[in-house]
């Protein structure tokens, strides 16, 4: 038996980069034409919840409910196949969903300054310009990552969006979750050779610099 010290990280992964790759062309053609209107509901989501208690109570819904689309549609349906793994990622997936439900629709969400100007861009970038990274990657359009039908820029938008609920520990409890998801596929990406695979770090890194940008901002202005 060789040594661990000897397996370099790929040799831990149970399928290829073309594997996981045609996971998202499937999804995507099975999808067909909904994942078109995914990110649009989660934009339409973000802006509902700065209007009023019913607003907030739609946001809530929505965030919830592609959360949980994508536990069971793309996590358990296409994932869990092929990596072992994803059978511990759906439940967290589903704490998830049931966390931004209960934060967004209790939330005295942030209508302007430097909280609700992060959030927004990390939110636009995540619903419309995701999808397009695949063409930069070199990728087919049917292997584009869709906000709330994929979990990549659905964690993404999911840390936009606790920029704006307006309160520190309600945005800790939903941006966890996506941080580790982002954390974990980055590190997948990558040892897969993808190119492109740091994106999920370069979200998860936006987004922390902007909340230390805005802390900072907000502080300057107390």
């Amino acid at each position: 038996m060789a040594d661990f010290w000897t397996y370099a990280p790929e040799d831990f992964l149970l399928f290829s980069e073309q594997t996981y790759r045609r996971l998202f062309a499937l999804h995507n053609a099975a999808l067909w034409p909904f994942l078109l209107l995914a990110p649009l509901l989660l934009l339409g989501a973000a802006l509902s919840s700065r209007m009023g208690s019913g607003g907030r109570f739609a946001a809530a819904i929505v965030f919830a409910a592609v959360w949980i689309v994508v536990a069971e549609g793309f996590v358990a349906l296409r994932y869990a196949p092929i990596n072992w793994a994803a059978a511990y990622v759906r439940p967290l997936f589903w704490l998830e969903a049931a966390l931004v439900a209960f934060v967004v629709a209790r939330s005295r969400p942030v209508y302007s300054g430097p909280l609700a100007i992060a959030g927004s861009a990390l939110i636009l970038l995540a619903t419309l310009a995701y999808p397009l990274m695949a063409p930069l990657a070199a990728r087919p359009l049917d292997q584009a990552e869709v906000a709330g039908i994929v979990p990549d820029p659905t964690a993404l938008a999911t840390l936009g969006l606790a920029f704006l609920v307006g309160s520190p520990l309600g945005a800790f409890a939903i941006a966890v979750v996506p941080a580790l998801w982002l954390l974990a596929s980055g590190a997948t990406l990558v040892t897969l050779g993808t190119a492109l695979g740091w994106l999920p770090w370069a979200g998860l890194g936006l987004a922390a610099l902007l909340a230390l940008l805005s802390a900072a901002a907000q502080r300057r202005a107390a």
